[in-house]
């Protein structure tokens, strides 16, 4: 092939691509706000619309409700008093 041909058949595939980009419209962005919960059922499935008992099973334990941790209490440290407190479990040197 001649380098004006392939210069040509190059244009064109541009063309033929931007042409095609510029097609697509940009979704109006969906508000969670205006999305009716109603009909989503996922709350009450946790095993979802699987069809094997290991798949239920799978979904069961991917859609369990999570851990209340507000009970817990959580102190605020340095870096320096974290590390001091890790190093025997995690076998860390302390820095100096």
């Amino acid at each position: 092939m001649s380098r004006v041909k392939v210069a040509v058949l190059l244009g064109a595939t541009a063309a033929i691509v931007l042409r095609s980009l510029a097609a697509f419209e940009p979704s109006e962005g969906v508000e969670l706000r205006d999305l009716k919960m109603e009909a989503w059922n996922c709350s009450s499935k946790d095993e979802g619309t699987a069809q094997s008992r290991e798949a239920r099973e799978r979904n069961r334990m991917k859609n369990r409700w999570s851990v209340n941790l507000s009970g817990f209490a959580v102190e605020y440290v340095d870096t320096a008093s974290f590390l001091k407190n890790i190093h025997p479990v995690m076998k860390i040197e302390v820095l100096k």
